[in-house]
C-alpha cells in the first residue's frame, strides 16, 4: 500500500522531532553530571551533619528577658574577678571602671596570664554615640634595646631581665580611666587551695592606687628600674617616663550571624601572622588587601553554614605560631550599652 506524500511528511517530522528531544535530554543529563562532578577547589560538598545534643539544657532568663543576663554582664578567665567587676556595676560604675577592677584582680589572681608588669589592647564602645576607639598600650622595647643584643644567647629574648619590655598596662589603664608566687618558704610547690600572699606587690598596688604616675615618674618607677638593672635589663628611667599610650580607630564593617563571625575569626587568627606592628612595619598595603571586597569574598566562599573544617589548612597555614603563655581576656557590657573587651598579658613566664 502506498504512503501518501502527506503521510510520509509527517512521520519524517515526528522522527525528527523524536531525534531532537532525545539529543536535548542526553545533553542535559550530561551536563547536569559534569556540573556535579566538577571539583569545587573553594567548596567541598557538604555532608549532612546530626544535630548534636545538647549536653545541658539552655539557660532560661527571667520573663521578657532575651537571656540570662537581666541588666549587665562581666566574663573574665577568674570567677572573683567577674564578681569584682559586677559589683562595681552594681555600684553605679562604668563599663571601664568595671573593666579596670577586674583586669587589676586578674593581675593577682592569675599574676601567670596578666598583671602591672604587661600591656595589652582595649576596645571601647559607647552605646550612646556609636563610638568605638582601640587603646594600645602594649610594651615597647627600651632605648637601648638594638638588633645585636640577643646575638649567643638565644633564650635571653624569652627569659630574664634582657627580655623585659617596657610594661603599659597601668598607664593604659590610667589614660583609658581618665578618658571616661608559686613556692611555700620550704621550697615545695604550692597545692591546690592554698593561700599565696603577696605582701610586697599588694603594697605596689596600693601605691599605684594612690598615684598611677608613680609607676612610670616616681619612687615606684626606680625601684622597677633598679631590679630590671640588677638583673642584667637595660631599662632605664627615661624609658619609663616616655612610655606613651595610644588611642586608635579601629576598623569595621557589617558581618552575619554567629556562625559566620566565628568561622570568620578563624581565618582572622591566621592571617594575622602576615601582620606586625604598624609602628615599625609597614604593613598598609597589605591590610587594604586583606579588607578589600574581593578577598572577603574569595574567604566567604570557603565558609559553609553546616559544617566547620578541622584541618587548620583550610583556614590559612602561613607560619608556625610558637606556644602562647601568659595572656587573659575580659569583656563588660553595662546597663547602658557601652561594653569594654581587653585582652592583656605579661608575655613570657
Amino acid at each position: 500500500m502506498e504512503i501518501s506524500n502527506k503521510r510520509r511528511l509527517i512521520i519524517a517530522v515526528v522522527v525528527v522531532t523524536v531525534i531532537l528531544l532525545a539529543i536535548i535530554i542526553a545533553l542535559v543529563i550530561v551536563f547536569t553530571r559534569k556540573k556535579q562532578s566538577k571539583p569545587q577547589p573553594t567548596k567541598p560538598a557538604p555532608t549532612p551533619t546530626p544535630t548534636p545534643k545538647p549536653i545541658l539544657p539552655p539557660p532560661t532568663g527571667p520573663p521578657g528577658a532575651d537571656g540570662p543576663y537581666k541588666h549587665a554582664v562581666v566574663a573574665s578567665d577568674a570567677g572573683p574577678c567577674s564578681e569584682i567587676g559586677r559589683d562595681i556595676l552594681k555600684k553605679n560604675g562604668t563599663a571601664m571602671d568595671s573593666a579596670i577592677a577586674a583586669l587589676f584582680c586578674i593581675g593577682v589572681y592569675n599574676m601567670h596570664s596578666a598583671g602591672v608588669g604587661g600591656g595589652g589592647f582595649i576596645v571601647v564602645y559607647k552605646k550612646s554615640t556609636r563610638f568605638v576607639e582601640v587603646i594600645d598600650f602594649r610594651e615597647e622595647a627600651p632605648g637601648k634595646a638594638n638588633r645585636t643584643m640577643y646575638v649567643g644567647g638565644a633564650m635571653s629574648s624569652r627569659q630574664g631581665a634582657t627580655a623585659a619590655g617596657v610594661p603599659g598596662e597601668v598607664k593604659g589603664f590610667y589614660e583609658a580611666w581618665k578618658k571616661e608566687l608559686l613556692f611555700n618558704d620550704d621550697g615545695e610547690l604550692k597545692k591546690r587551695g592554698e593561700l599565696l600572699r603577696m605582701p610586697k606587690f599588694a603594697k605596689t598596688l596600693e601605691r599605684i592606687r594612690d598615684d598611677p604616675d608613680d609607676f612610670y615618674n616616681g619612687e615606684l618607677a626606680k625601684d622597677i628600674v633598679q631590679d630590671i638593672q640588677d638583673g642584667g635589663g637595660i631599662f632605664t628611667l627615661d624609658d619609663l617616663k616616655n612610655y606613651q599610650v595610644k588611642f586608635r580607630r579601629p576598623m569595621n564593617g557589617t558581618v552575619g550571624n554567629y556562625s559566620w563571625i566565628v568561622e570568620a575569626f578563624k581565618f582572622a587568627y591566621a592571617y594575622r601572622a602576615l601582620l606586625g606592628d604598624q609602628d615599625f612595619a609597614n604593613v598598609t598595603e597589605i591590610v587594604k588587601n586583606m579588607t578589600s571586597p574581593e578577598f572577603a569574598e574569595s574567604l566567604r566562599q570557603t565558609i559553609w553554614d553546616n559544617r566547620t573544617f578541622s584541618d587548620y589548612r583550610h583556614y590559612g597555614d602561613f607560619y608556625h605560631n610558637a606556644s602562647h603563655e601568659g595572656t587573659s581576656h575580659l569583656s563588660v557590657i553595662a546597663e547602658n550599652g557601652d561594653a569594654v573587651s581587653a585582652t592583656t598579658t605579661i608575655n613570657l613566664l
